[in-house]
């Protein structure tokens, strides 16, 4: 039973030990099953196993229970000095667990009766020493030995529980006989003394006296170890045991032995108050809360007060002791009777001692739901001369009575009225000195804690001791309440403020020079009480307490077993001195994570995890909205600098990892920076980031040294991946998209710029824009540059880098050329190395996982915008409520993916450097050379298949030597490490000084229309100079089928050049020999072919297409052509090379009949002058512009004209009627009527304009 639970006076302690060669994990189990199974037991079962009647035979009070606190540790020197008074401190019982014995009879009873005697040797105080043993396997029957039980195999229909609860019922029973004993001879003693220490308000006096007061003795007590040792023990043990270290007296005799020892001499039972008793023990006066105030004459009055007091005094414990042997009615009797007493004779603090008895004997007769009375000692001072209330509650009940019936009931609701009032008054009467005396601190704390628990129970309950409040205070269940706070009634006398500030009264503090074992267990009730009443600042605070002195009881332990050692405290983490207790510690580790996970959401402080188990993806670990933050900043970091510390004490490697982790990152704004030139500030300082990070690498170290490998933190910053990009490669390896179906090849380029002069409705919104993916080649390394964050002002070592992918079928990168960087405080950085992918298809890039230096490795997404989280505008929560709030919180950002394409295995073709010679090309403007390169495949599993040659000037040509009919887009072929040599010619053009060849090629054989391919990039320089040159060009026409063409051909090179010009179509040919700087006017008489062309650009190709100017020197070594596109011709001049194809005619019929009103018919007339069919032909008649209201016309003023034959003629008809005297032009077009011809092309047409006057009435001449 909890030693803060209301019903903990009643509980017997039992020390647990393990006897033999019993297994630790098989200890815990039997301890576990003790406390499951026998910490509660009915005395009706108890007395089934009860061989003789005695004081506290269970046939007496069958109902009656008897509770058992099993615990593993020795009762403390205090606790035993603060026996009987408080009696279920020190240990009664000894039960030991025997296991692993030797299965032979004679040895097994020679190994049972050698440990029954060790126990009563170790342990002579105690009121009973047991000794359980565990069945073995193949033994079936055991000696028979006192005080020895066989704990049984049990069925398995009772599951083992009968068979534990069993053993405990027999321990039990001989415990009640020895305790019968025992209470006999506490009975015998004439008195009993109050455990006490100096009235904190004479510490300060007696420490101004100085060694005067410091002689005289100042009680009994844990704060008081220069007590004298005249004051005796109730037992007379004095002889028997040396005073404790620390304490003024003895503490208790607890055996049959000692007291009957102790009644042998009761001259040491009571203190002598007379002047030779004092002179006797050196002329000290002895200070004792026995004495008391004589009121007679004579010292006869005050021996006899004294005498009735001691009697009262260990009437109090009398009853106690048959509280605890569950004799509950008759506890309550004598404890009433003997409270009256010391009520009489103003002996406040057993006075209250015996009222705390009471109010136990009466809780407990309501959870066993026994009939009885409220005494009238527990009544106010009003009420108890009015006798209604006893006699209205009377213990003379019929005989059939229930406990359900209405006179219970109201004993029960009037008991539960009564209690707050009546556990003030005990407090009060505890808080009262008796002369330089009063209790210690740890007494009236402890009781404080117990009373607030119970009353904290009432609250929940509507100060009713129903069935839940009954259960919560003697069935070991949790005081903790539901998360919303009760509602507590208007007439109700508790309230959550009252029982807080008593409460608040129990926290210790150094005044009270307690240990630290104590602090700790005070500060762990109060933080129960908080608990119960749902004030978490209030329990945060009390938990932070707790760690603070936790952290500091660690610590001392260490520095004193490092002294027992004789080595330095912090060599204790060394392999062979501390590793087996740090394995423990992490062993045990899911302890002290539930307490610093508690404490930190009570704070605010959200703790990263403490270990991630293999197969977790960290991805789904992370939220998708961040934390909610409420409380202080300042706070927090205090709270987690005491977890840390903690930790380190404890010790906890993997503890110091998580907060350390989390408290950086309490440090960093939470969020991707921009690059802004302002700073952003750090909540903490450089130096203590810089100590942090010291704590993480030496805590790596010494785990290490441990042999614990996996004591890693988890990285602080969740943004520290801010871009990834993958680089472009040089030209040669760039890859191209070629179309087999296109002679067109255009770059990947990563970065695809768009047209400024179109609108983008996404350009505005980031995240939006479409990205064109990054091209991968599987099985090729390409560079790639992530760039990372850093806001703190500490270096940070990145040791590795993984590249995670979004695709199903695992695609993985392969990482290649990787160094482990440092990133520098508060800066952007890159960090490139080479990647390949594995497989072939498309994927997404999502992020990387990093492994930062002492941190485990981790999942990072791509963050490349700038945010922070906006706080809200309107504040809905406060406090605590906070917690609990997360609606109007804003998303945190989504990392962005960088889509990928991993293309198949592609060649890689190199060429062989040309020579001087061949790279720079000295050439005459028209001239043609010869060349050839050298082109190898350096793929060693790839062929290469080239698909196109060009360069950027037109300058260079290749000719395929055979054409390839399986694959007609494929100029060549190269197997896997083969090479081929290309044969080009390359002619000089003026104004072209260097040039470009680009080799298009890819794998073989093609896979698919559309693939990528790459490009092979040879530059050379060229030098030209001018050679025959043509200027002023002459279009003169003749008739309808020839024109002359005339131009000036002039030679500019310093030597004579012969020339021959050829036309298409002729054989004639003109010759002629030009010298240095001679010009010649050419008249070339052309013949009008029939073409469809009707673009002029068109025209002009044609027309220089069958025209050849050839050049030779005169030596006949450099031989050329004459370009002729240098020539301008106007469009004036492209319609006499094309000519008119048609003519029109346009006149008005009947002219005589022209005037205002009159209906003319106009006509145009066609005429095809080509030796062939004319195409159809569209006819618009135009009329003058405004004059909508001069001229009408009738119909449309379009029509379409069939084709016209060769030197024929056509014509259409229009009507239009003058509607106002004047001159009128009218004017037609023709012009092919081809569907599909855009309207932006300009086509050729003729036309045809007809003027005409229109008079008043006569008509036109």
């Amino acid at each position: 039973m909890d030693r803060f639970s209301p019903a903990a006076p009643a509980a017997i302690r039992v020390q647990v030990l393990p006897v033999g060669q019993i297994e630790p994990a098989s200890f815990k189990e039997t301890l576990r099953c003790l406390r499951q199974d026998g910490s509660i037991l009915t005395l009706a079962e108890i007395d089934k196993k009860t061989r003789s009647q005695h004081l506290f035979s269970p046939n007496a009070c069958p109902h009656g229970s008897v509770f058992f606190n099993f615990t593993t540790s020795a009762s403390t020197e205090q606790d035993q000095h603060l026996a009987p008074f408080e009696l279920f401190r020190d240990t009664l019982l000894v039960l030991g667990v025997a296991d692993g014995l030797n299965s032979n009879v004679g040895i097994l009873q020679k190994e049972l009766k050698e440990a029954a005697e060790y126990l009563r040797e170790r342990y002579p105080r105690v009121v009973h020493r047991h000794l359980v043993v565990v069945q073995q396997a193949g033994v079936d029957e055991y000696p028979v030995i006192e005080n020895v039980t066989v704990l049984k195999i049990a069925s398995e229909a009772s599951g083992g529980t009968w068979a534990w609860r069993e053993a405990i019922c027999d321990v039990a029973a001989s415990f009640l006989a020895e305790l019968s004993t025992y209470a006999r001879a506490v009975q015998a003693t004439p008195g009993v003394q109050t455990p006490g220490q100096t009235a904190k308000s004479l510490q300060k006096i007696i420490t101004l006296w100085g060694d005067e007061v410091k002689a005289q003795p100042s009680g009994s007590g844990s704060a008081t170890p220069t007590q004298s040792n005249d004051i005796a023990s109730p037992t007379g043990e004095e002889t028997s045991r040396p005073p404790s270290r620390g304490f003024g007296s003895p503490p208790p005799a607890t055996t049959f032995e000692q007291i009957q020892a102790a009644s042998r001499g009761p001259a040491g039972l009571t203190r002598s108050d007379s002047a030779a008793s004092n002179r006797s023990k050196g002329g000290k006066r002895a200070s004792s809360q026995d004495r008391v105030s004589v009121h007679g004459f004579g010292s006869g009055t005050s021996q006899s007060k004294a005498r009735e007091r001691g009697k009262a005094r260990v009437g109090i414990v009398i009853g106690h002791i048959y509280m605890m042997a569950g004799q509950w009615s008759e506890a309550l009797r004598i404890l009433v009777e003997h409270t009256n007493v010391t009520r009489k004779l103003a002996d406040n603090l057993w006075h209250g001692k015996g009222l705390e008895g009471i109010v136990v004997c009466m809780l407990l007769l309501t959870w066993a739901r026994l009939e009885f009375s409220i005494p009238s000692i527990c009544y106010p001072i009003s009420e108890r001369n009015n006798a209604g209330h006893a006699q209205k509650f009377s213990l003379n009940m019929p005989s059939d009575f229930r406990p359900r019936d209405a006179a219970h009931q109201a004993v029960v609701r009037r008991l539960s009225t009564s209690l707050p009032d009546l556990l003030k008054q005990i407090l009060n009467l505890y808080s009262c000195p008796e002369g330089p005396l009063e209790l210690p601190f740890l007494v009236v704390a402890e009781s404080k804690i117990r009373f607030c628990n119970l009353m904290t129970t009432l609250l929940s309950t509507d100060e009713k001791l129903d069935e839940k409040a009954l259960e919560t205070l003697f069935s070991r269940k949790s005081n903790v309440q539901p998360k919303k706070p009760p509602i507590i009634p208007s007439n109700t006398t508790l309230s959550r403020a009252s029982i807080a500030a008593l409460v608040a009264e129990a926290q210790p503090n150094e005044e009270d020079g307690l240990p630290i074992s104590d602090q700790i267990n005070l500060l762990a009730g109060v933080y129960g009480v908080f608990a119960a009443l749902q004030m978490d600042r209030k329990k945060s605070i009390v938990l932070k307490e707790i760690i603070s002195k936790l952290t500091a009881a660690l610590n001392q332990a260490r520095k004193v077993g490092a002294a027992e050692a004789g080595i330095h405290p912090a060599a204790t983490f060394s392999a062979d001195t501390g590793a087996d207790a740090v394995r423990r510690c992490l062993g045990d580790g899911d302890n002290t994570t539930v307490l610093i996970n508690e404490i930190a959401e009570m704070f605010g402080i959200h703790l990263t995890h403490r270990k991630v188990e293999s197969g977790t993806s960290n991805v789904e670990m992370r939220a998708t909205r961040p934390p909610v933050h409420f409380g202080n900043e300042s706070l927090k970091f205090e709270v987690m600098r005491v977890l840390i510390a903690f930790c380190e004490a404890s010790p906890d490697p993997l503890g110091v990892m998580r907060i350390e982790s989390t408290f950086l990152k309490a440090c960093t704004t939470a969020a991707p920076l921009d690059l802004k030139p302002h700073t952003h500030a750090c909540l903490i300082s450089r130096e203590e980031q810089a100590r942090h990070a010291a704590s993480i690498s030496r805590t790596i170290v010494i785990s290490k040294q441990l042999g614990l490998e996996d004591v890693q933190g988890s990285y602080w910053d969740p943004f520290l991946l801010r871009n990834l990009e993958i680089v472009e490669p040089e030209a040669n390896r760039r890859l191209v998209t070629w179309n087999s179906n296109s002679t067109m090849a255009e770059t990947m380029d990563q970065d695809t710029s768009s047209n400024p002069l179109l609108y983008d409705p996404n350009a505005s919104r980031p995240g939006t824009a479409t990205q064109a993916p990054c091209v991968l080649v599987c099985n090729e390394f390409q560079q790639c540059v992530i760039t990372v964050q850093n806001p703190l002002d500490i270096t940070i070592e990145i040791e590795s880098v993984q590249i995670e992918t979004g695709a199903k079928d695992e695609m993985q990168l392969i990482i290649e050329g990787f160094k482990p960087v440092n990133l520098g405080p508060r800066r952007f950085q890159q960090v490139s190395f080479l990647v390949s992918p594995t497989l072939i298809g498309k994927f997404n890039i999502i992020g990387c996982r990093i492994k930062i230096a002492g941190c485990r490795e981790d999942f990072f997404p791509i963050f490349a915008a700038a945010w922070a989280p906006q706080s809200p505008m309107l504040v809905k929560n406060q406090g605590s409520n906070a917690k609990d709030a997360g609606g109007d919180l804003e998303l945190m950002p989504k990392g962005i993916q960088v889509a990928a394409h991993s293309l198949p295995p592609i060649p890689l073709l190199t060429f062989e450097n040309p020579s001087p010679k061949t790279s720079n090309l000295m050439l005459l403007d028209g001239e043609e050379q010869n060349l050839s390169i050298v082109v190898r495949n350096a793929a060693q599993s790839v062929a290469a298949a080239i698909f196109k040659i060009v360069d950027d000037c037109g300058v260079l040509k290749f000719s395929p030597r055979v054409e390839n009919i399986d694959s007609p887009c494929t100029l060549e072929v190269l197997q896997p490490g083969g090479s081929t040599t290309l044969a080009l010619s390359v002619c000089g053009v003026a104004g072209v000084s260097e040039t470009q060849l680009n080799i298009f090629y890819g794998a073989y054989p093609i896979q698919n229309e559309c693939q990528y391919a790459r490009m092979l990039c040879i530059p050379f320089r060229v030098t030209v100079d001018a050679a025959l040159q043509v200027h002023h060009a002459q279009i003169v026409d003749v008739d309808v089928n020839q024109f002359i063409f005339a131009f000036d051909l002039v030679n500019s090179w310093p030597k004579p050049l012969y020339y021959r010009i050829e036309l298409e179509g002729t054989t004639a040919a003109d010759e002629g020999v030009l010298t240095t700087g001679e010009t010649m006017r050419i008249n070339l008489r052309m013949v009008r072919w029939v073409s469809n062309a009707s673009v002029p650009d068109s025209i002009r190709e044609e027309l220089l297409s069958r025209i050849s100017i050839i050049w030779r020197s005169w030596e006949g070594q450099r031989i050329g052509t004459v370009d002729l596109r240098g020539l301008k011709l106007s469009h004036d001049q492209l319609d006499i090379v094309r000519g008119r194809l048609q003519r029109m005619h346009l006149q008005i019929l009947d002219a005589t009949k022209v005037f205002v009103g009159s209906f003319l018919i106009i006509r145009a007339t066609l005429f095809n002058g080509r030796q062939s069919e004319s195409e159809a032909l569209m006819v618009e008649l135009r009329l003058p512009q405004n004059t909508e209201r001069h001229i009408a016309s009738i119909g449309v003023l379009h029509r379409v004209l069939p084709s016209i034959p060769a030197l024929g003629k056509g014509h259409v008809d229009f009507m239009v009627c003058p509607l106002m005297a004047g001159e009128f032009s009218l004017t037609a077009f023709a012009q092919n009527a081809q569907a599909g011809i855009s309207s932006e092309c300009s086509q050729w047409h003729t036309r045809s304009t007809c003027v005409f006057n229109v008079p008043e009435k006569d008509p036109i001449r």
